[in-house]
């Protein structure tokens, strides 16, 4: 979950880690604006309505990657569909306590 009084700005990042030998890592990173912690509308996480970042290159992507929000989603996810080895997302949020 992303901090929602925090600064817009997020960095979202996919490494991508595999012996060469193996079938490639394909990802998808999804993200959404539902909140199952909402205390006025929450969405339960089985009803969350997920959407592919328009990065194409983190849709069925199989090589690392980086893109930035400039409006920053609740929530972020990786979903690793095929292949042998690891794909691990880092996501920044710029300013995330303001002063």
């Amino acid at each position: 979950m992303l901090d929602a009084w925090a600064s817009p700005v997020v960095g979202v990042q996919v490494n991508v880690y595999q012996n060469p030998m193996d079938p490639p890592v394909v990802y998808t990173v999804q993200e959404t604006m539902d909140d199952p912690n909402d205390p006025l509308g929450a969405v339960p996480p089985a009803y969350m309505t997920w959407f592919n970042v328009n990065q194409p290159a983190m849709v069925n992507g199989t090589a690392p990657a980086q893109m930035f929000f400039n409006s920053a989603p609740r929530y972020i996810r990786l979903i690793q569909t095929a292949g042998k080895g690891i794909a691990m997302l880092t996501v920044t949020q710029a300013l995330s306590v303001p002063l």
